[in-house]
Formats: structure tokens, sequence, C-alpha cells
């Protein structure tokens, strides 16, 4: 089954997973390259609101000109996406399917590069990190 697997990977900004997807069973099971955390979200302490100005949805100057929640968001999907091209070079997988939230799917799409994005088969805009396993395979059917 090797360099042949379907896996099916969902993450969102700080935590990933990735599964063996067995469509003839419909089921799933853990891959060898299990799951993933990164670093969580900074906790402001300084008390610093984000601003609007009164005549657009812009920010405001007195906003930092960064968010640090997506810069580690970002980095967490980068690496992840370095280690999922390593795996997909070993022939972990042949075929890909990735489910994500919608902020960390487009982190996916600017860091994955063209051999990785070839075994793609499908982008399904769903975090399902914290759902059982046992119960993936259900969620995933409607984009099946």
């Amino acid at each position: 089954m090797k360099g042949s697997a379907l896996w099916l990977v969902t993450f969102d900004g700080a935590s990933a997973v990735a599964y063996h997807m067995d469509r003839a069973n419909r089921r799933v099971s853990p891959a060898a390259f299990g799951a993933r955390d990164g670093e969580r979200k900074p906790v402001y302490r300084d008390g610093q609101a984000t601003t609007y100005q009164s005549f657009s949805t812009e920010r405001g100057a007195g906003d930092p000109k960064t968010d640090k929640e997506r810069e580690i968001e970002d980095a967490f999907v980068v690496q992840l996406v370095t280690d999922l091209e390593a795996a997909r070079a070993e022939g972990a997988f042949g075929a890909l399917i990735v489910a994500a939230a919608p902020r960390a799917m487009g982190a996916f799409r600017r860091a994955a590069p063209e051999a990785l994005r070839a075994c793609l088969k499908l982008e399904a805009p769903v975090n399902l990190v914290n759902t059982p396993a046992a119960d993936v395979y259900a969620a995933m059917e409607r984009y099946l």
C-alpha cells in the first residue's frame, strides 16, 4: 500500500492529524506520520485592543502591523507542509486529501510545493483535528 496510499490530513493553525483513508471499508486509521502540535496563539497582557477607523474597515494606526497569531499559524502550516513533502518523497502516500479551516487552508496553498499539490485529490473546508478517529470518515463523506 506504500506509495499508493490515500492520506487524509486535517489541521488548523496549531494541530494536525494524518490518517490512512480506507474508502472501501469507509473508515480511517492513524497514519505513521502521526499527530503534530504547534505553538498556541499568544496571550496578550498589554490590553491593546484592535481599533478601526471610523470611515473604513481598515485597522487604525495604533495597531501592530503584524498579526502574531497568524504568523504562528502560518509557521506551523509551513512546517507541516515540509513534513508532508518529506513523507510524499519517501513514498508514504500517493494521494492526499486536506481538510482544514479556511485560514489554515490558505497557508497550505501558499506553502505547498508543486509535487505535493500534484497528489492533492481534494480540499475540504472543515477542521476535524478534534474529531474522534471513529467519526472522521462520516464527517468527510459529504465532501467525497
